[in-house]
């Protein structure tokens, strides 16, 4: 069975600093990435609806970065609850998944031009990304903020305000940069608060890292992420999650891609069968779970 740390990434990345020092030169208590094989078996009727010309792959672009959602194991294969997810799509409909490691920032560019099928990365459903993209709701999402462990500067679940003055960090291109960290600068400004500093990275590896050496008060993201981080590594961070996020993950395709009322319709076959539901058991998120998928809902979500 493999394993990975968060924080040996931590301590092969960066020299440690300030109060994070301590903690970052412990020996690494390493959470075992769970090897369960989870598999489902094909809808031939959905099989022979696909487009012609699909061949035998299924093409994700995902950002193979964000711990548990999808992520490169110490062989760098490409682990976690969206790669599973991914593959059991792919297996429903006869093909084989195709995992692309793909800058987050250029998934939607790169599903346009049709250098990608498709995207489970915990996409938000927001009024932009609806004019250039279908989506296809197959899990909760959740928004969270990753502090240090004791949560020093009081971050609080039903504040926004209470992150005013503190140096934010969040994925390029990702909601918590294009929604969240505005709507925390009108919130602060609206009450006469100091203002946040902001930072975007690459992956949200690169932010985790960035609050463990203390560069950073806190990072902005899903709460899968943030509860991740807290979960692998509880001395060096803890998660917050912002009350009322609660909301929807969502399949990327296309806009009126051929392959979306299949992807649907595939998707809630895994739901109903009850294999959808086991990789959420094996990552430790049944809670993230949904019963249906939507094409149609406009909820707005973190990520």
């Amino acid at each position: 069975m493999v394993s990975i740390s968060l924080l040996s990434l931590i301590l092969g990345a960066c020299g440690g600093g300030g109060d994070s020092t301590d903690a970052a030169s412990q020996a690494p208590a390493k959470q075992e990435i769970p090897s369960e094989v989870i598999k489902t078996t094909v809808n031939k009727d959905l099989a022979a609806k696909l487009p012609k010309g699909q061949g035998r792959t299924l093409n994700f672009g995902v950002n193979l970065t964000s711990p548990p959602s999808r992520f490169l194991d110490e062989h760098g294969r490409p682990v976690g609850f969206n790669v599973d997810l991914s593959k059991l799509l792919a297996q429903k409909l006869g093909l084989t998944a195709k995992i692309s490691d793909v800058p987050f920032e250029q998934i939607i560019p790169g599903i346009a031009a049709r250098r990608y099928d498709l995207s489970l990365a915990g996409m938000s459903r927001t009024p932009e990304r609806e004019l250039e993209l279908d989506m296809v709701e197959y899990m909760k999402g959740s928004g969270g903020v990753g502090v240090p462990a004791g949560n020093p500067k009081k971050v609080k679940a039903s504040s926004l305000t209470s992150l005013c003055g503190q140096h934010l960090g969040a994925l390029l291109g990702s909601f918590q940069e294009l929604n969240t960290v505005p709507e925390i600068k009108k919130a602060c400004k609206a009450k006469g608060l100091p203002t946040v500093k902001y930072t975007s990275y690459g992956t949200n590896n690169d932010a985790i890292l960035a609050l463990g050496s203390r560069r950073i008060d806190a990072v902005l993201a899903s709460g899968a992420v943030t509860t991740y981080a807290a979960h692998e590594q509880p001395d060096v961070f803890a998660s917050v999650i912002i009350d009322g996020t609660w909301s929807h993950d969502n399949i990327a395709l296309r806009k009126d891609s051929p392959l979306t009322p299949i992807v649907a319709k595939a998707f809630q076959e895994l739901m109903d069968e009850g294999s959808y539901g086991k990789v959420l058991e094996k990552w430790g998120i049944p809670n993230y779970a949904l019963t249906k998928v939507s094409e149609t809902q406009t909820t707005v979500e973190q990520q």
